[in-house]
């Protein structure tokens, strides 16, 4: 069996070049620190010398720990120094908290579990690759080492993955609503680990994550649901929240901004919307949205339901007054009917 390291590993055979493709790299100015200690690590990782190179890169990825690059090079040296469990514990934790679209991950721990000799979880992460990025670097490599695979086992996998992560992520999300915030983020972290694709398990666990005070993976979790699908409104809204909470008012305006575009396509997304403006205190913002959401959603409203979410605001004597009154000359509009 020939051994998926030596000149075919991920980012230090190529001198760097992988994640130069993958346009991961964005210098901002404050962050000179650590990126000194990066390009250190580099140049002592392209002569070879793992050993010096992986103290520049544990630094770097200590000071930005949400950084996908710095992690994902300190990862790939970790594999080249042979310590698996820390590299595929890197990566696991960047598609949860970080980049969940970064295949470059999936392929590498594939290699890890190769060279452990776990074959079956080798293959679930060489698929996942094979999924996410068909046509990436390493499509070729992947698709030879899972028909190599094939003729060892054949795994009925993908149907046992999916049920226990959603019985994970419903548990989760049952500790979520009953407070157990703790248990939640044990409970959704693993849902998460076990499909990395998941959007509801990510908002959950981010939401979570916030309730026990690591505001820094809550953002990070919701921004990683932003790279699966950039509309998604509970992240939005998550997201929102999290700003104006760890007071980042700048980025808490700007993504203020932007979930005052975005329109509810269901009832669900409605109340998402109207919780978010209510917590903010965004009268202004939640009179406007209500005069388009009755307007545009005649299609699949269902006003009872709507007339009793807003009546419950109109009768809660702990909501701001001017929202309320809001909301109550809403549910007099024409278009809410009786």
């Amino acid at each position: 069996m020939t051994s998926l390291r030596g000149e075919d590993r991920i980012l230090v055979m190529y001198g760097g070049e992988l994640l130069k493709k993958t346009g991961l790299k964005k210098v901002v100015p404050f962050r000179h620190d650590a990126e000194i200690y990066y390009n250190i690590g580099l140049k002592y990782a392209g002569r070879k010398k793992f050993a010096i190179s992986v103290k520049f890169f544990e630094r770097a990825a200590e000071k930005e720990p949400f950084d996908a690059d710095y992690q994902f090079n300190l990862a790939c040296i970790y594999a080249e120094l042979r310590q698996t469990e820390k590299s595929n514990k890197i990566m696991l934790d960047i598609l949860k908290y970080i980049d969940p679209t970064l295949s470059e991950c999936y392929f590498g721990i594939g290699c890890n579990y190769f060279d452990m000799g776990n074959f079956k979880k080798s293959r679930e992460y060489f698929e996942e690759y094979a999924r996410f990025d068909p046509d990436g670097q390493f499509a070729e490599e992947t698709s030879d080492i899972i028909y190599y695979l094939q003729i060892y086992e054949d795994i009925g996998y993908d149907g046992k993955k999916g049920k226990i992560a959603g019985k994970l992520a419903a548990e989760g999300r049952r500790m979520l609503d009953e407070g157990m915030y703790a248990k939640a983020c044990t409970k959704l972290e693993k849902a998460v680990e076990i499909d990395t694709g998941a959007i509801a398990f990510r908002n959950d666990f981010s939401m979570a994550c916030f309730f026990t005070g690591q505001i820094n993976k809550a953002i990070s979790l919701a921004k990683s649901v932003l790279k699966l699908r950039t509309d998604d409104i509970t992240a939005n809204c998550n997201l929102t929240l999290f700003y104006e909470y760890d007071q980042e008012f700048d980025l808490y305006e700007r993504q203020l901004k932007l979930i005052s575009k975005l329109r509810a396509k269901n009832q669900d997304e409605f109340i998402k919307l109207i919780e978010t403006y209510i917590k903010l205190k965004h009268s202004s913002h939640i009179k406007d949205f209500l005069k388009k959401f009755l307007k545009n959603s005649k299609r699949f409203i269902n006003k009872k339901e709507i007339r009793s979410v807003l009546n419950g605001i109109v009768t809660d004597d702990t909501k701001d007054k001017e929202m309320r009154e809001i909301i109550r000359e809403s549910l007099t509009a024409k278009d809410m009917g009786k």
